[in-house]
Parts: structure tokens; C-alpha cells; sequence
């Protein structure tokens, strides 16, 4: 029985392992995170004249600022035909708060970069107005 959970076990893990790997592969030979999503990241960067890459890896690039208050953190995760992009505010004013969006990784940055821009602006507008 513990024989038939392991070989199920390793069926599922190993092809997932052999993706991840051909993905990261993929990301490399389009010039790496940074440049495939170039668009996305300069627009992201432009936010704030404080902002800077803290990480960049196969599939993963980590920007934002840190401030005496707190930090703003932008994750852009390539997987699997999507990419996640993670906002997070820490603030010792106004709390912790996290958005995420998911778009199909051939998306138009521009387009992504709009509808993140847009929703943040609601969301902190509606963050500052339950705080008054």
C-alpha cells in the first residue's frame, strides 16, 4: 500500500519538477524575467523614484521601496502560461494590505500595467477614506 502511495506520489511530482525546469529554460532563452516583462517592470519602477529590483531569478522578480513607515513590494511570478503580479503595502499607518492579479503571460504589459494602476487607485482611495 505504502509502495502504491509513493510510485502516485512521484508520478505527480516528477513531471511538475520537469515543467518547472523547461519553463525556467523557456524564461532564459526569452531574455530572462527582466526582459519579458521589461514593460511591466520600467512601469513599475516609474511608480516612485525610490523604487529598485531587490531580486531577480528565473521566474520571479521581487521590486518596491522600503521607507521609515514601511515598504511597498511589487512579485511578478511567470508559471505555467500566467503571470501573477502581488502587491503588498506594510505600513505602520494604515496596516498590512495585499492585491494580486493574474494575466495570461502574453498579455499586453501595458494593458496589465493599466488595470494594476487602476485598481490600486481604488483600493487606496478606499483605504484612505475608512480611515478618516
Amino acid at each position: 500500500m505504502w509502495l502504491l502511495i509513493i510510485l502516485i506520489a512521484f508520478a505527480l511530482v516528477v513531471p511538475f519538477f520537469f515543467d518547472l525546469r523547461k519553463q525556467k529554460k523557456q524564461i532564459k532563452r526569452e531574455g530572462g524575467m527582466t526582459n519579458k516583462y521589461r514593460v511591466l517592470v520600467h512601469g513599475l519602477l516609474n511608480g516612485d523614484p525610490d523604487t529598485k529590483i531587490h531580486e531577480v531569478k528565473d521566474d520571479h522578480i521581487t521590486l518596491g521601496l522600503i521607507t521609515q513607515s514601511g515598504s511597498t513590494t511589487f512579485f511578478i511570478l511567470q508559471s505555467f502560461g500566467k503571470v501573477t503580479i502581488q502587491w503588498r503595502l506594510k505600513n505602520l499607518i494604515y496596516g498590512n494590505h495585499e492585491l494580486q492579479w493574474i494575466f495570461h503571460e502574453f498579455d499586453d504589459q501595458n494593458r496589465m500595467l493599466a488595470r494594476i494602476e487602476n485598481d490600486l487607485v481604488i483600493y487606496q482611495d478606499n483605504v484612505l477614506s475608512s480611515k478618516l
